[in-house]
Parts: C-alpha cells; sequence; structure tokens
C-alpha cells in the first residue's frame, strides 16, 4: 500500500512540475522572440510565434500580447498590411488599453494608433441606440401614434478562452485526473501479470503448494493490486466524468446565453387596442 501511495504521488508530481516547466519555458521562447528580432531574422521569428501559438490558450495575456506585437512589426515592416492589421486587432481585444513605447519607431507605431482610433469610433456606433419602426399592415387604417423604439445591443466576440473558461477547465481538470489513474490502473495491471508468471514459475511441492511464498505474502500483493485497481478507477471514472462535463458544457452554455429579445407594442388608431410580441434582434 506505501508503494502504490508512493507511486501515485510520484505521477502527480511529475505532472505537476512538467506543467510548471512547460509554462516557464513561455519566458524563454518569447526572449528567444524577441532575440530573432532584434537580428533581423524575421522568417525565424515568425516560425518560433507561430510554434508559441499552438499553446496559446495556456498563455498568459501578456504572453499573448508580446509575441503578437513582434507579428505585427514583422508584418508592417514586410508590407503585409492586411496581416498586420488584423494581428493589431487581436492585440486591441485582448487590452484596449495597450499602448506602444514611446521609444518605436513611428513607422511601427501609426498602424497601431490608426487602427485603436478605428476601433474606438465602431464601439461608438455600436453603443448608439437602433431604431426600429413597425410599419402598418396595409388593410388597417392606422392613426399617427404608431411608433416603437428598441435599442438593439451589439456584442463584441469574446476571446476564445474566457469565452469558453468552465468548459476548458472542467476539461483540463479532467485530464489531471484521467491521466494519473490511466497510469495507476496499467501500473496495477503489470503488477498482476508479474506476480501471476512468478507464482506460475515457482516450484511447488508433492501437494501442489508453492515453495517459498507464504499465503500472507500473497494475500498482501492482492491486496496492493486491487488497491491500485480501486484507485486507478476512481480517478479514471472521475477525469471522464469532468471532461464529458466539459464538453457538454461546451454546448449547453451558450445555448442558455441566447435568450434576450426586443419587445415591440403596436398602438391603433388612439384606441385601447394593444398588439404586443417578442421580436429577436
Amino acid at each position: 500500500m506505501k508503494k502504490l501511495i508512493l507511486n501515485f504521488l510520484l505521477v502527480l508530481l511529475i505532472s505537476i512540475v512538467s506543467i510548471n516547466i512547460f509554462a516557464a519555458d513561455f519566458s524563454t521562447q518569447i526572449r528567444r522572440v524577441s532575440e530573432l528580432y532584434d537580428n533581423m531574422e524575421y522568417e525565424k521569428c515568425l516560425k518560433q510565434i507561430s510554434e508559441l501559438e499552438g499553446y496559446k490558450f495556456s498563455m498568459k495575456k501578456e504572453e499573448l500580447i508580446e509575441i503578437f506585437k513582434y507579428k505585427a512589426f514583422i508584418y508592417i515592416l514586410s508590407d503585409r498590411k492586411a496581416l498586420a492589421e488584423s494581428v493589431i486587432k487581436d492585440i486591441y481585444e485582448l487590452d484596449p488599453s495597450f499602448t506602444l513605447s514611446p521609444s518605436i519607431s513611428p513607422k511601427l507605431r501609426e498602424p497601431f494608433a490608426r487602427i485603436k482610433k478605428g476601433l474606438k469610433k465602431e464601439e461608438k456606433a455600436e453603443s448608439n441606440a437602433r431604431v426600429i419602426e413597425a410599419k402598418p399592415v396595409d388593410n388597417l387604417k392606422t392613426g399617427s401614434n404608431l411608433t416603437t423604439l428598441q435599442k438593439a445591443e451589439v456584442k463584441r466576440e469574446e476571446n476564445f478562452f474566457k469565452k469558453n473558461i468552465i468548459p476548458l477547465s472542467l476539461t483540463g481538470g479532467g485530464l489531471l485526473l484521467f491521466v494519473p489513474g490511466l497510469v495507476v490502473r496499467l501500473n496495477a495491471a503489470s503488477d498482476a501479470s508479474d506476480y501471476r508468471s512468478k507464482l506460475e514459475k515457482a516450484p511447488r511441492d508433492e501437494l501442489g503448494n508453492i515453495i517459498g511464498i507464504t499465503k500472507e505474502e500473497a494475500k498482501s500483493k492482492q491486496n496492493d493490486i486491487d488497491s491500485k485497481v480501486m484507485i486507478g478507477n476512481t480517478l479514471i471514472i472521475l477525469g471522464s466524468s469532468a471532461i464529458v462535463g466539459g464538453a457538454a458544457s461546451y454546448f449547453i452554455l451558450p445555448a442558455l446565453k441566447k435568450k434576450d429579445s426586443g419587445k415591440v407594442s403596436l398602438y391603433y388608431d388612439g384606441r385601447e387596442f394593444l398588439l404586443s410580441g417578442s421580436l429577436e434582434f
């Protein structure tokens, strides 16, 4: 049992250390991006950035902005305007207040300033009320007071990680349980196979009893294997449940958010006649 607990703790420790080492590697790789940019090795720099983007959901916002900044610089310097604008917009989506250092070349600062100004105009336009007028039906004699005002709220797309923080957290937590559980379960199967092989090869006396292995030793070994199986199965079940829950919430949560609607009221010819309904915008 003591060996089982040590094995489990070892697997868990390796998982945690691996995650921390990988997270620490981001700063090293980002420094490499900066060095390649300073040395004007732009294609190598873009390749390094592309590799880092594969782990963008594990990176901090500041780290993402840093690599996007160098990516935008390279696109600006190589006159790839459309690509530069797309990356700059990604930066301002992560941090609307982002500003470049005054020491940066004006040639690099200008696209950032222009796009930021354009995004502010878009936000201001989106915040204005949109008027929706209900037109009278042809076969009705309408009066002068047929009006409807409704403000339609336009929502900006959220960052994928922020938008799906619950599904991603459940899935990530599930993997942290499932993988060690699978390791423990496989370890139990290996121990059982090895011990069964040992029993088959062990010498026996005239009555068929195994020589050199006591009943207590055999029972202890069996209990050890059973404990591993139980712990492994428990971790696998919990991990699988969390992963399934994460996948389910990815589809269920967005559906729960789509309940906003605009209400339209129609007044006909000043009489006490009211027609109301719901229109989704």
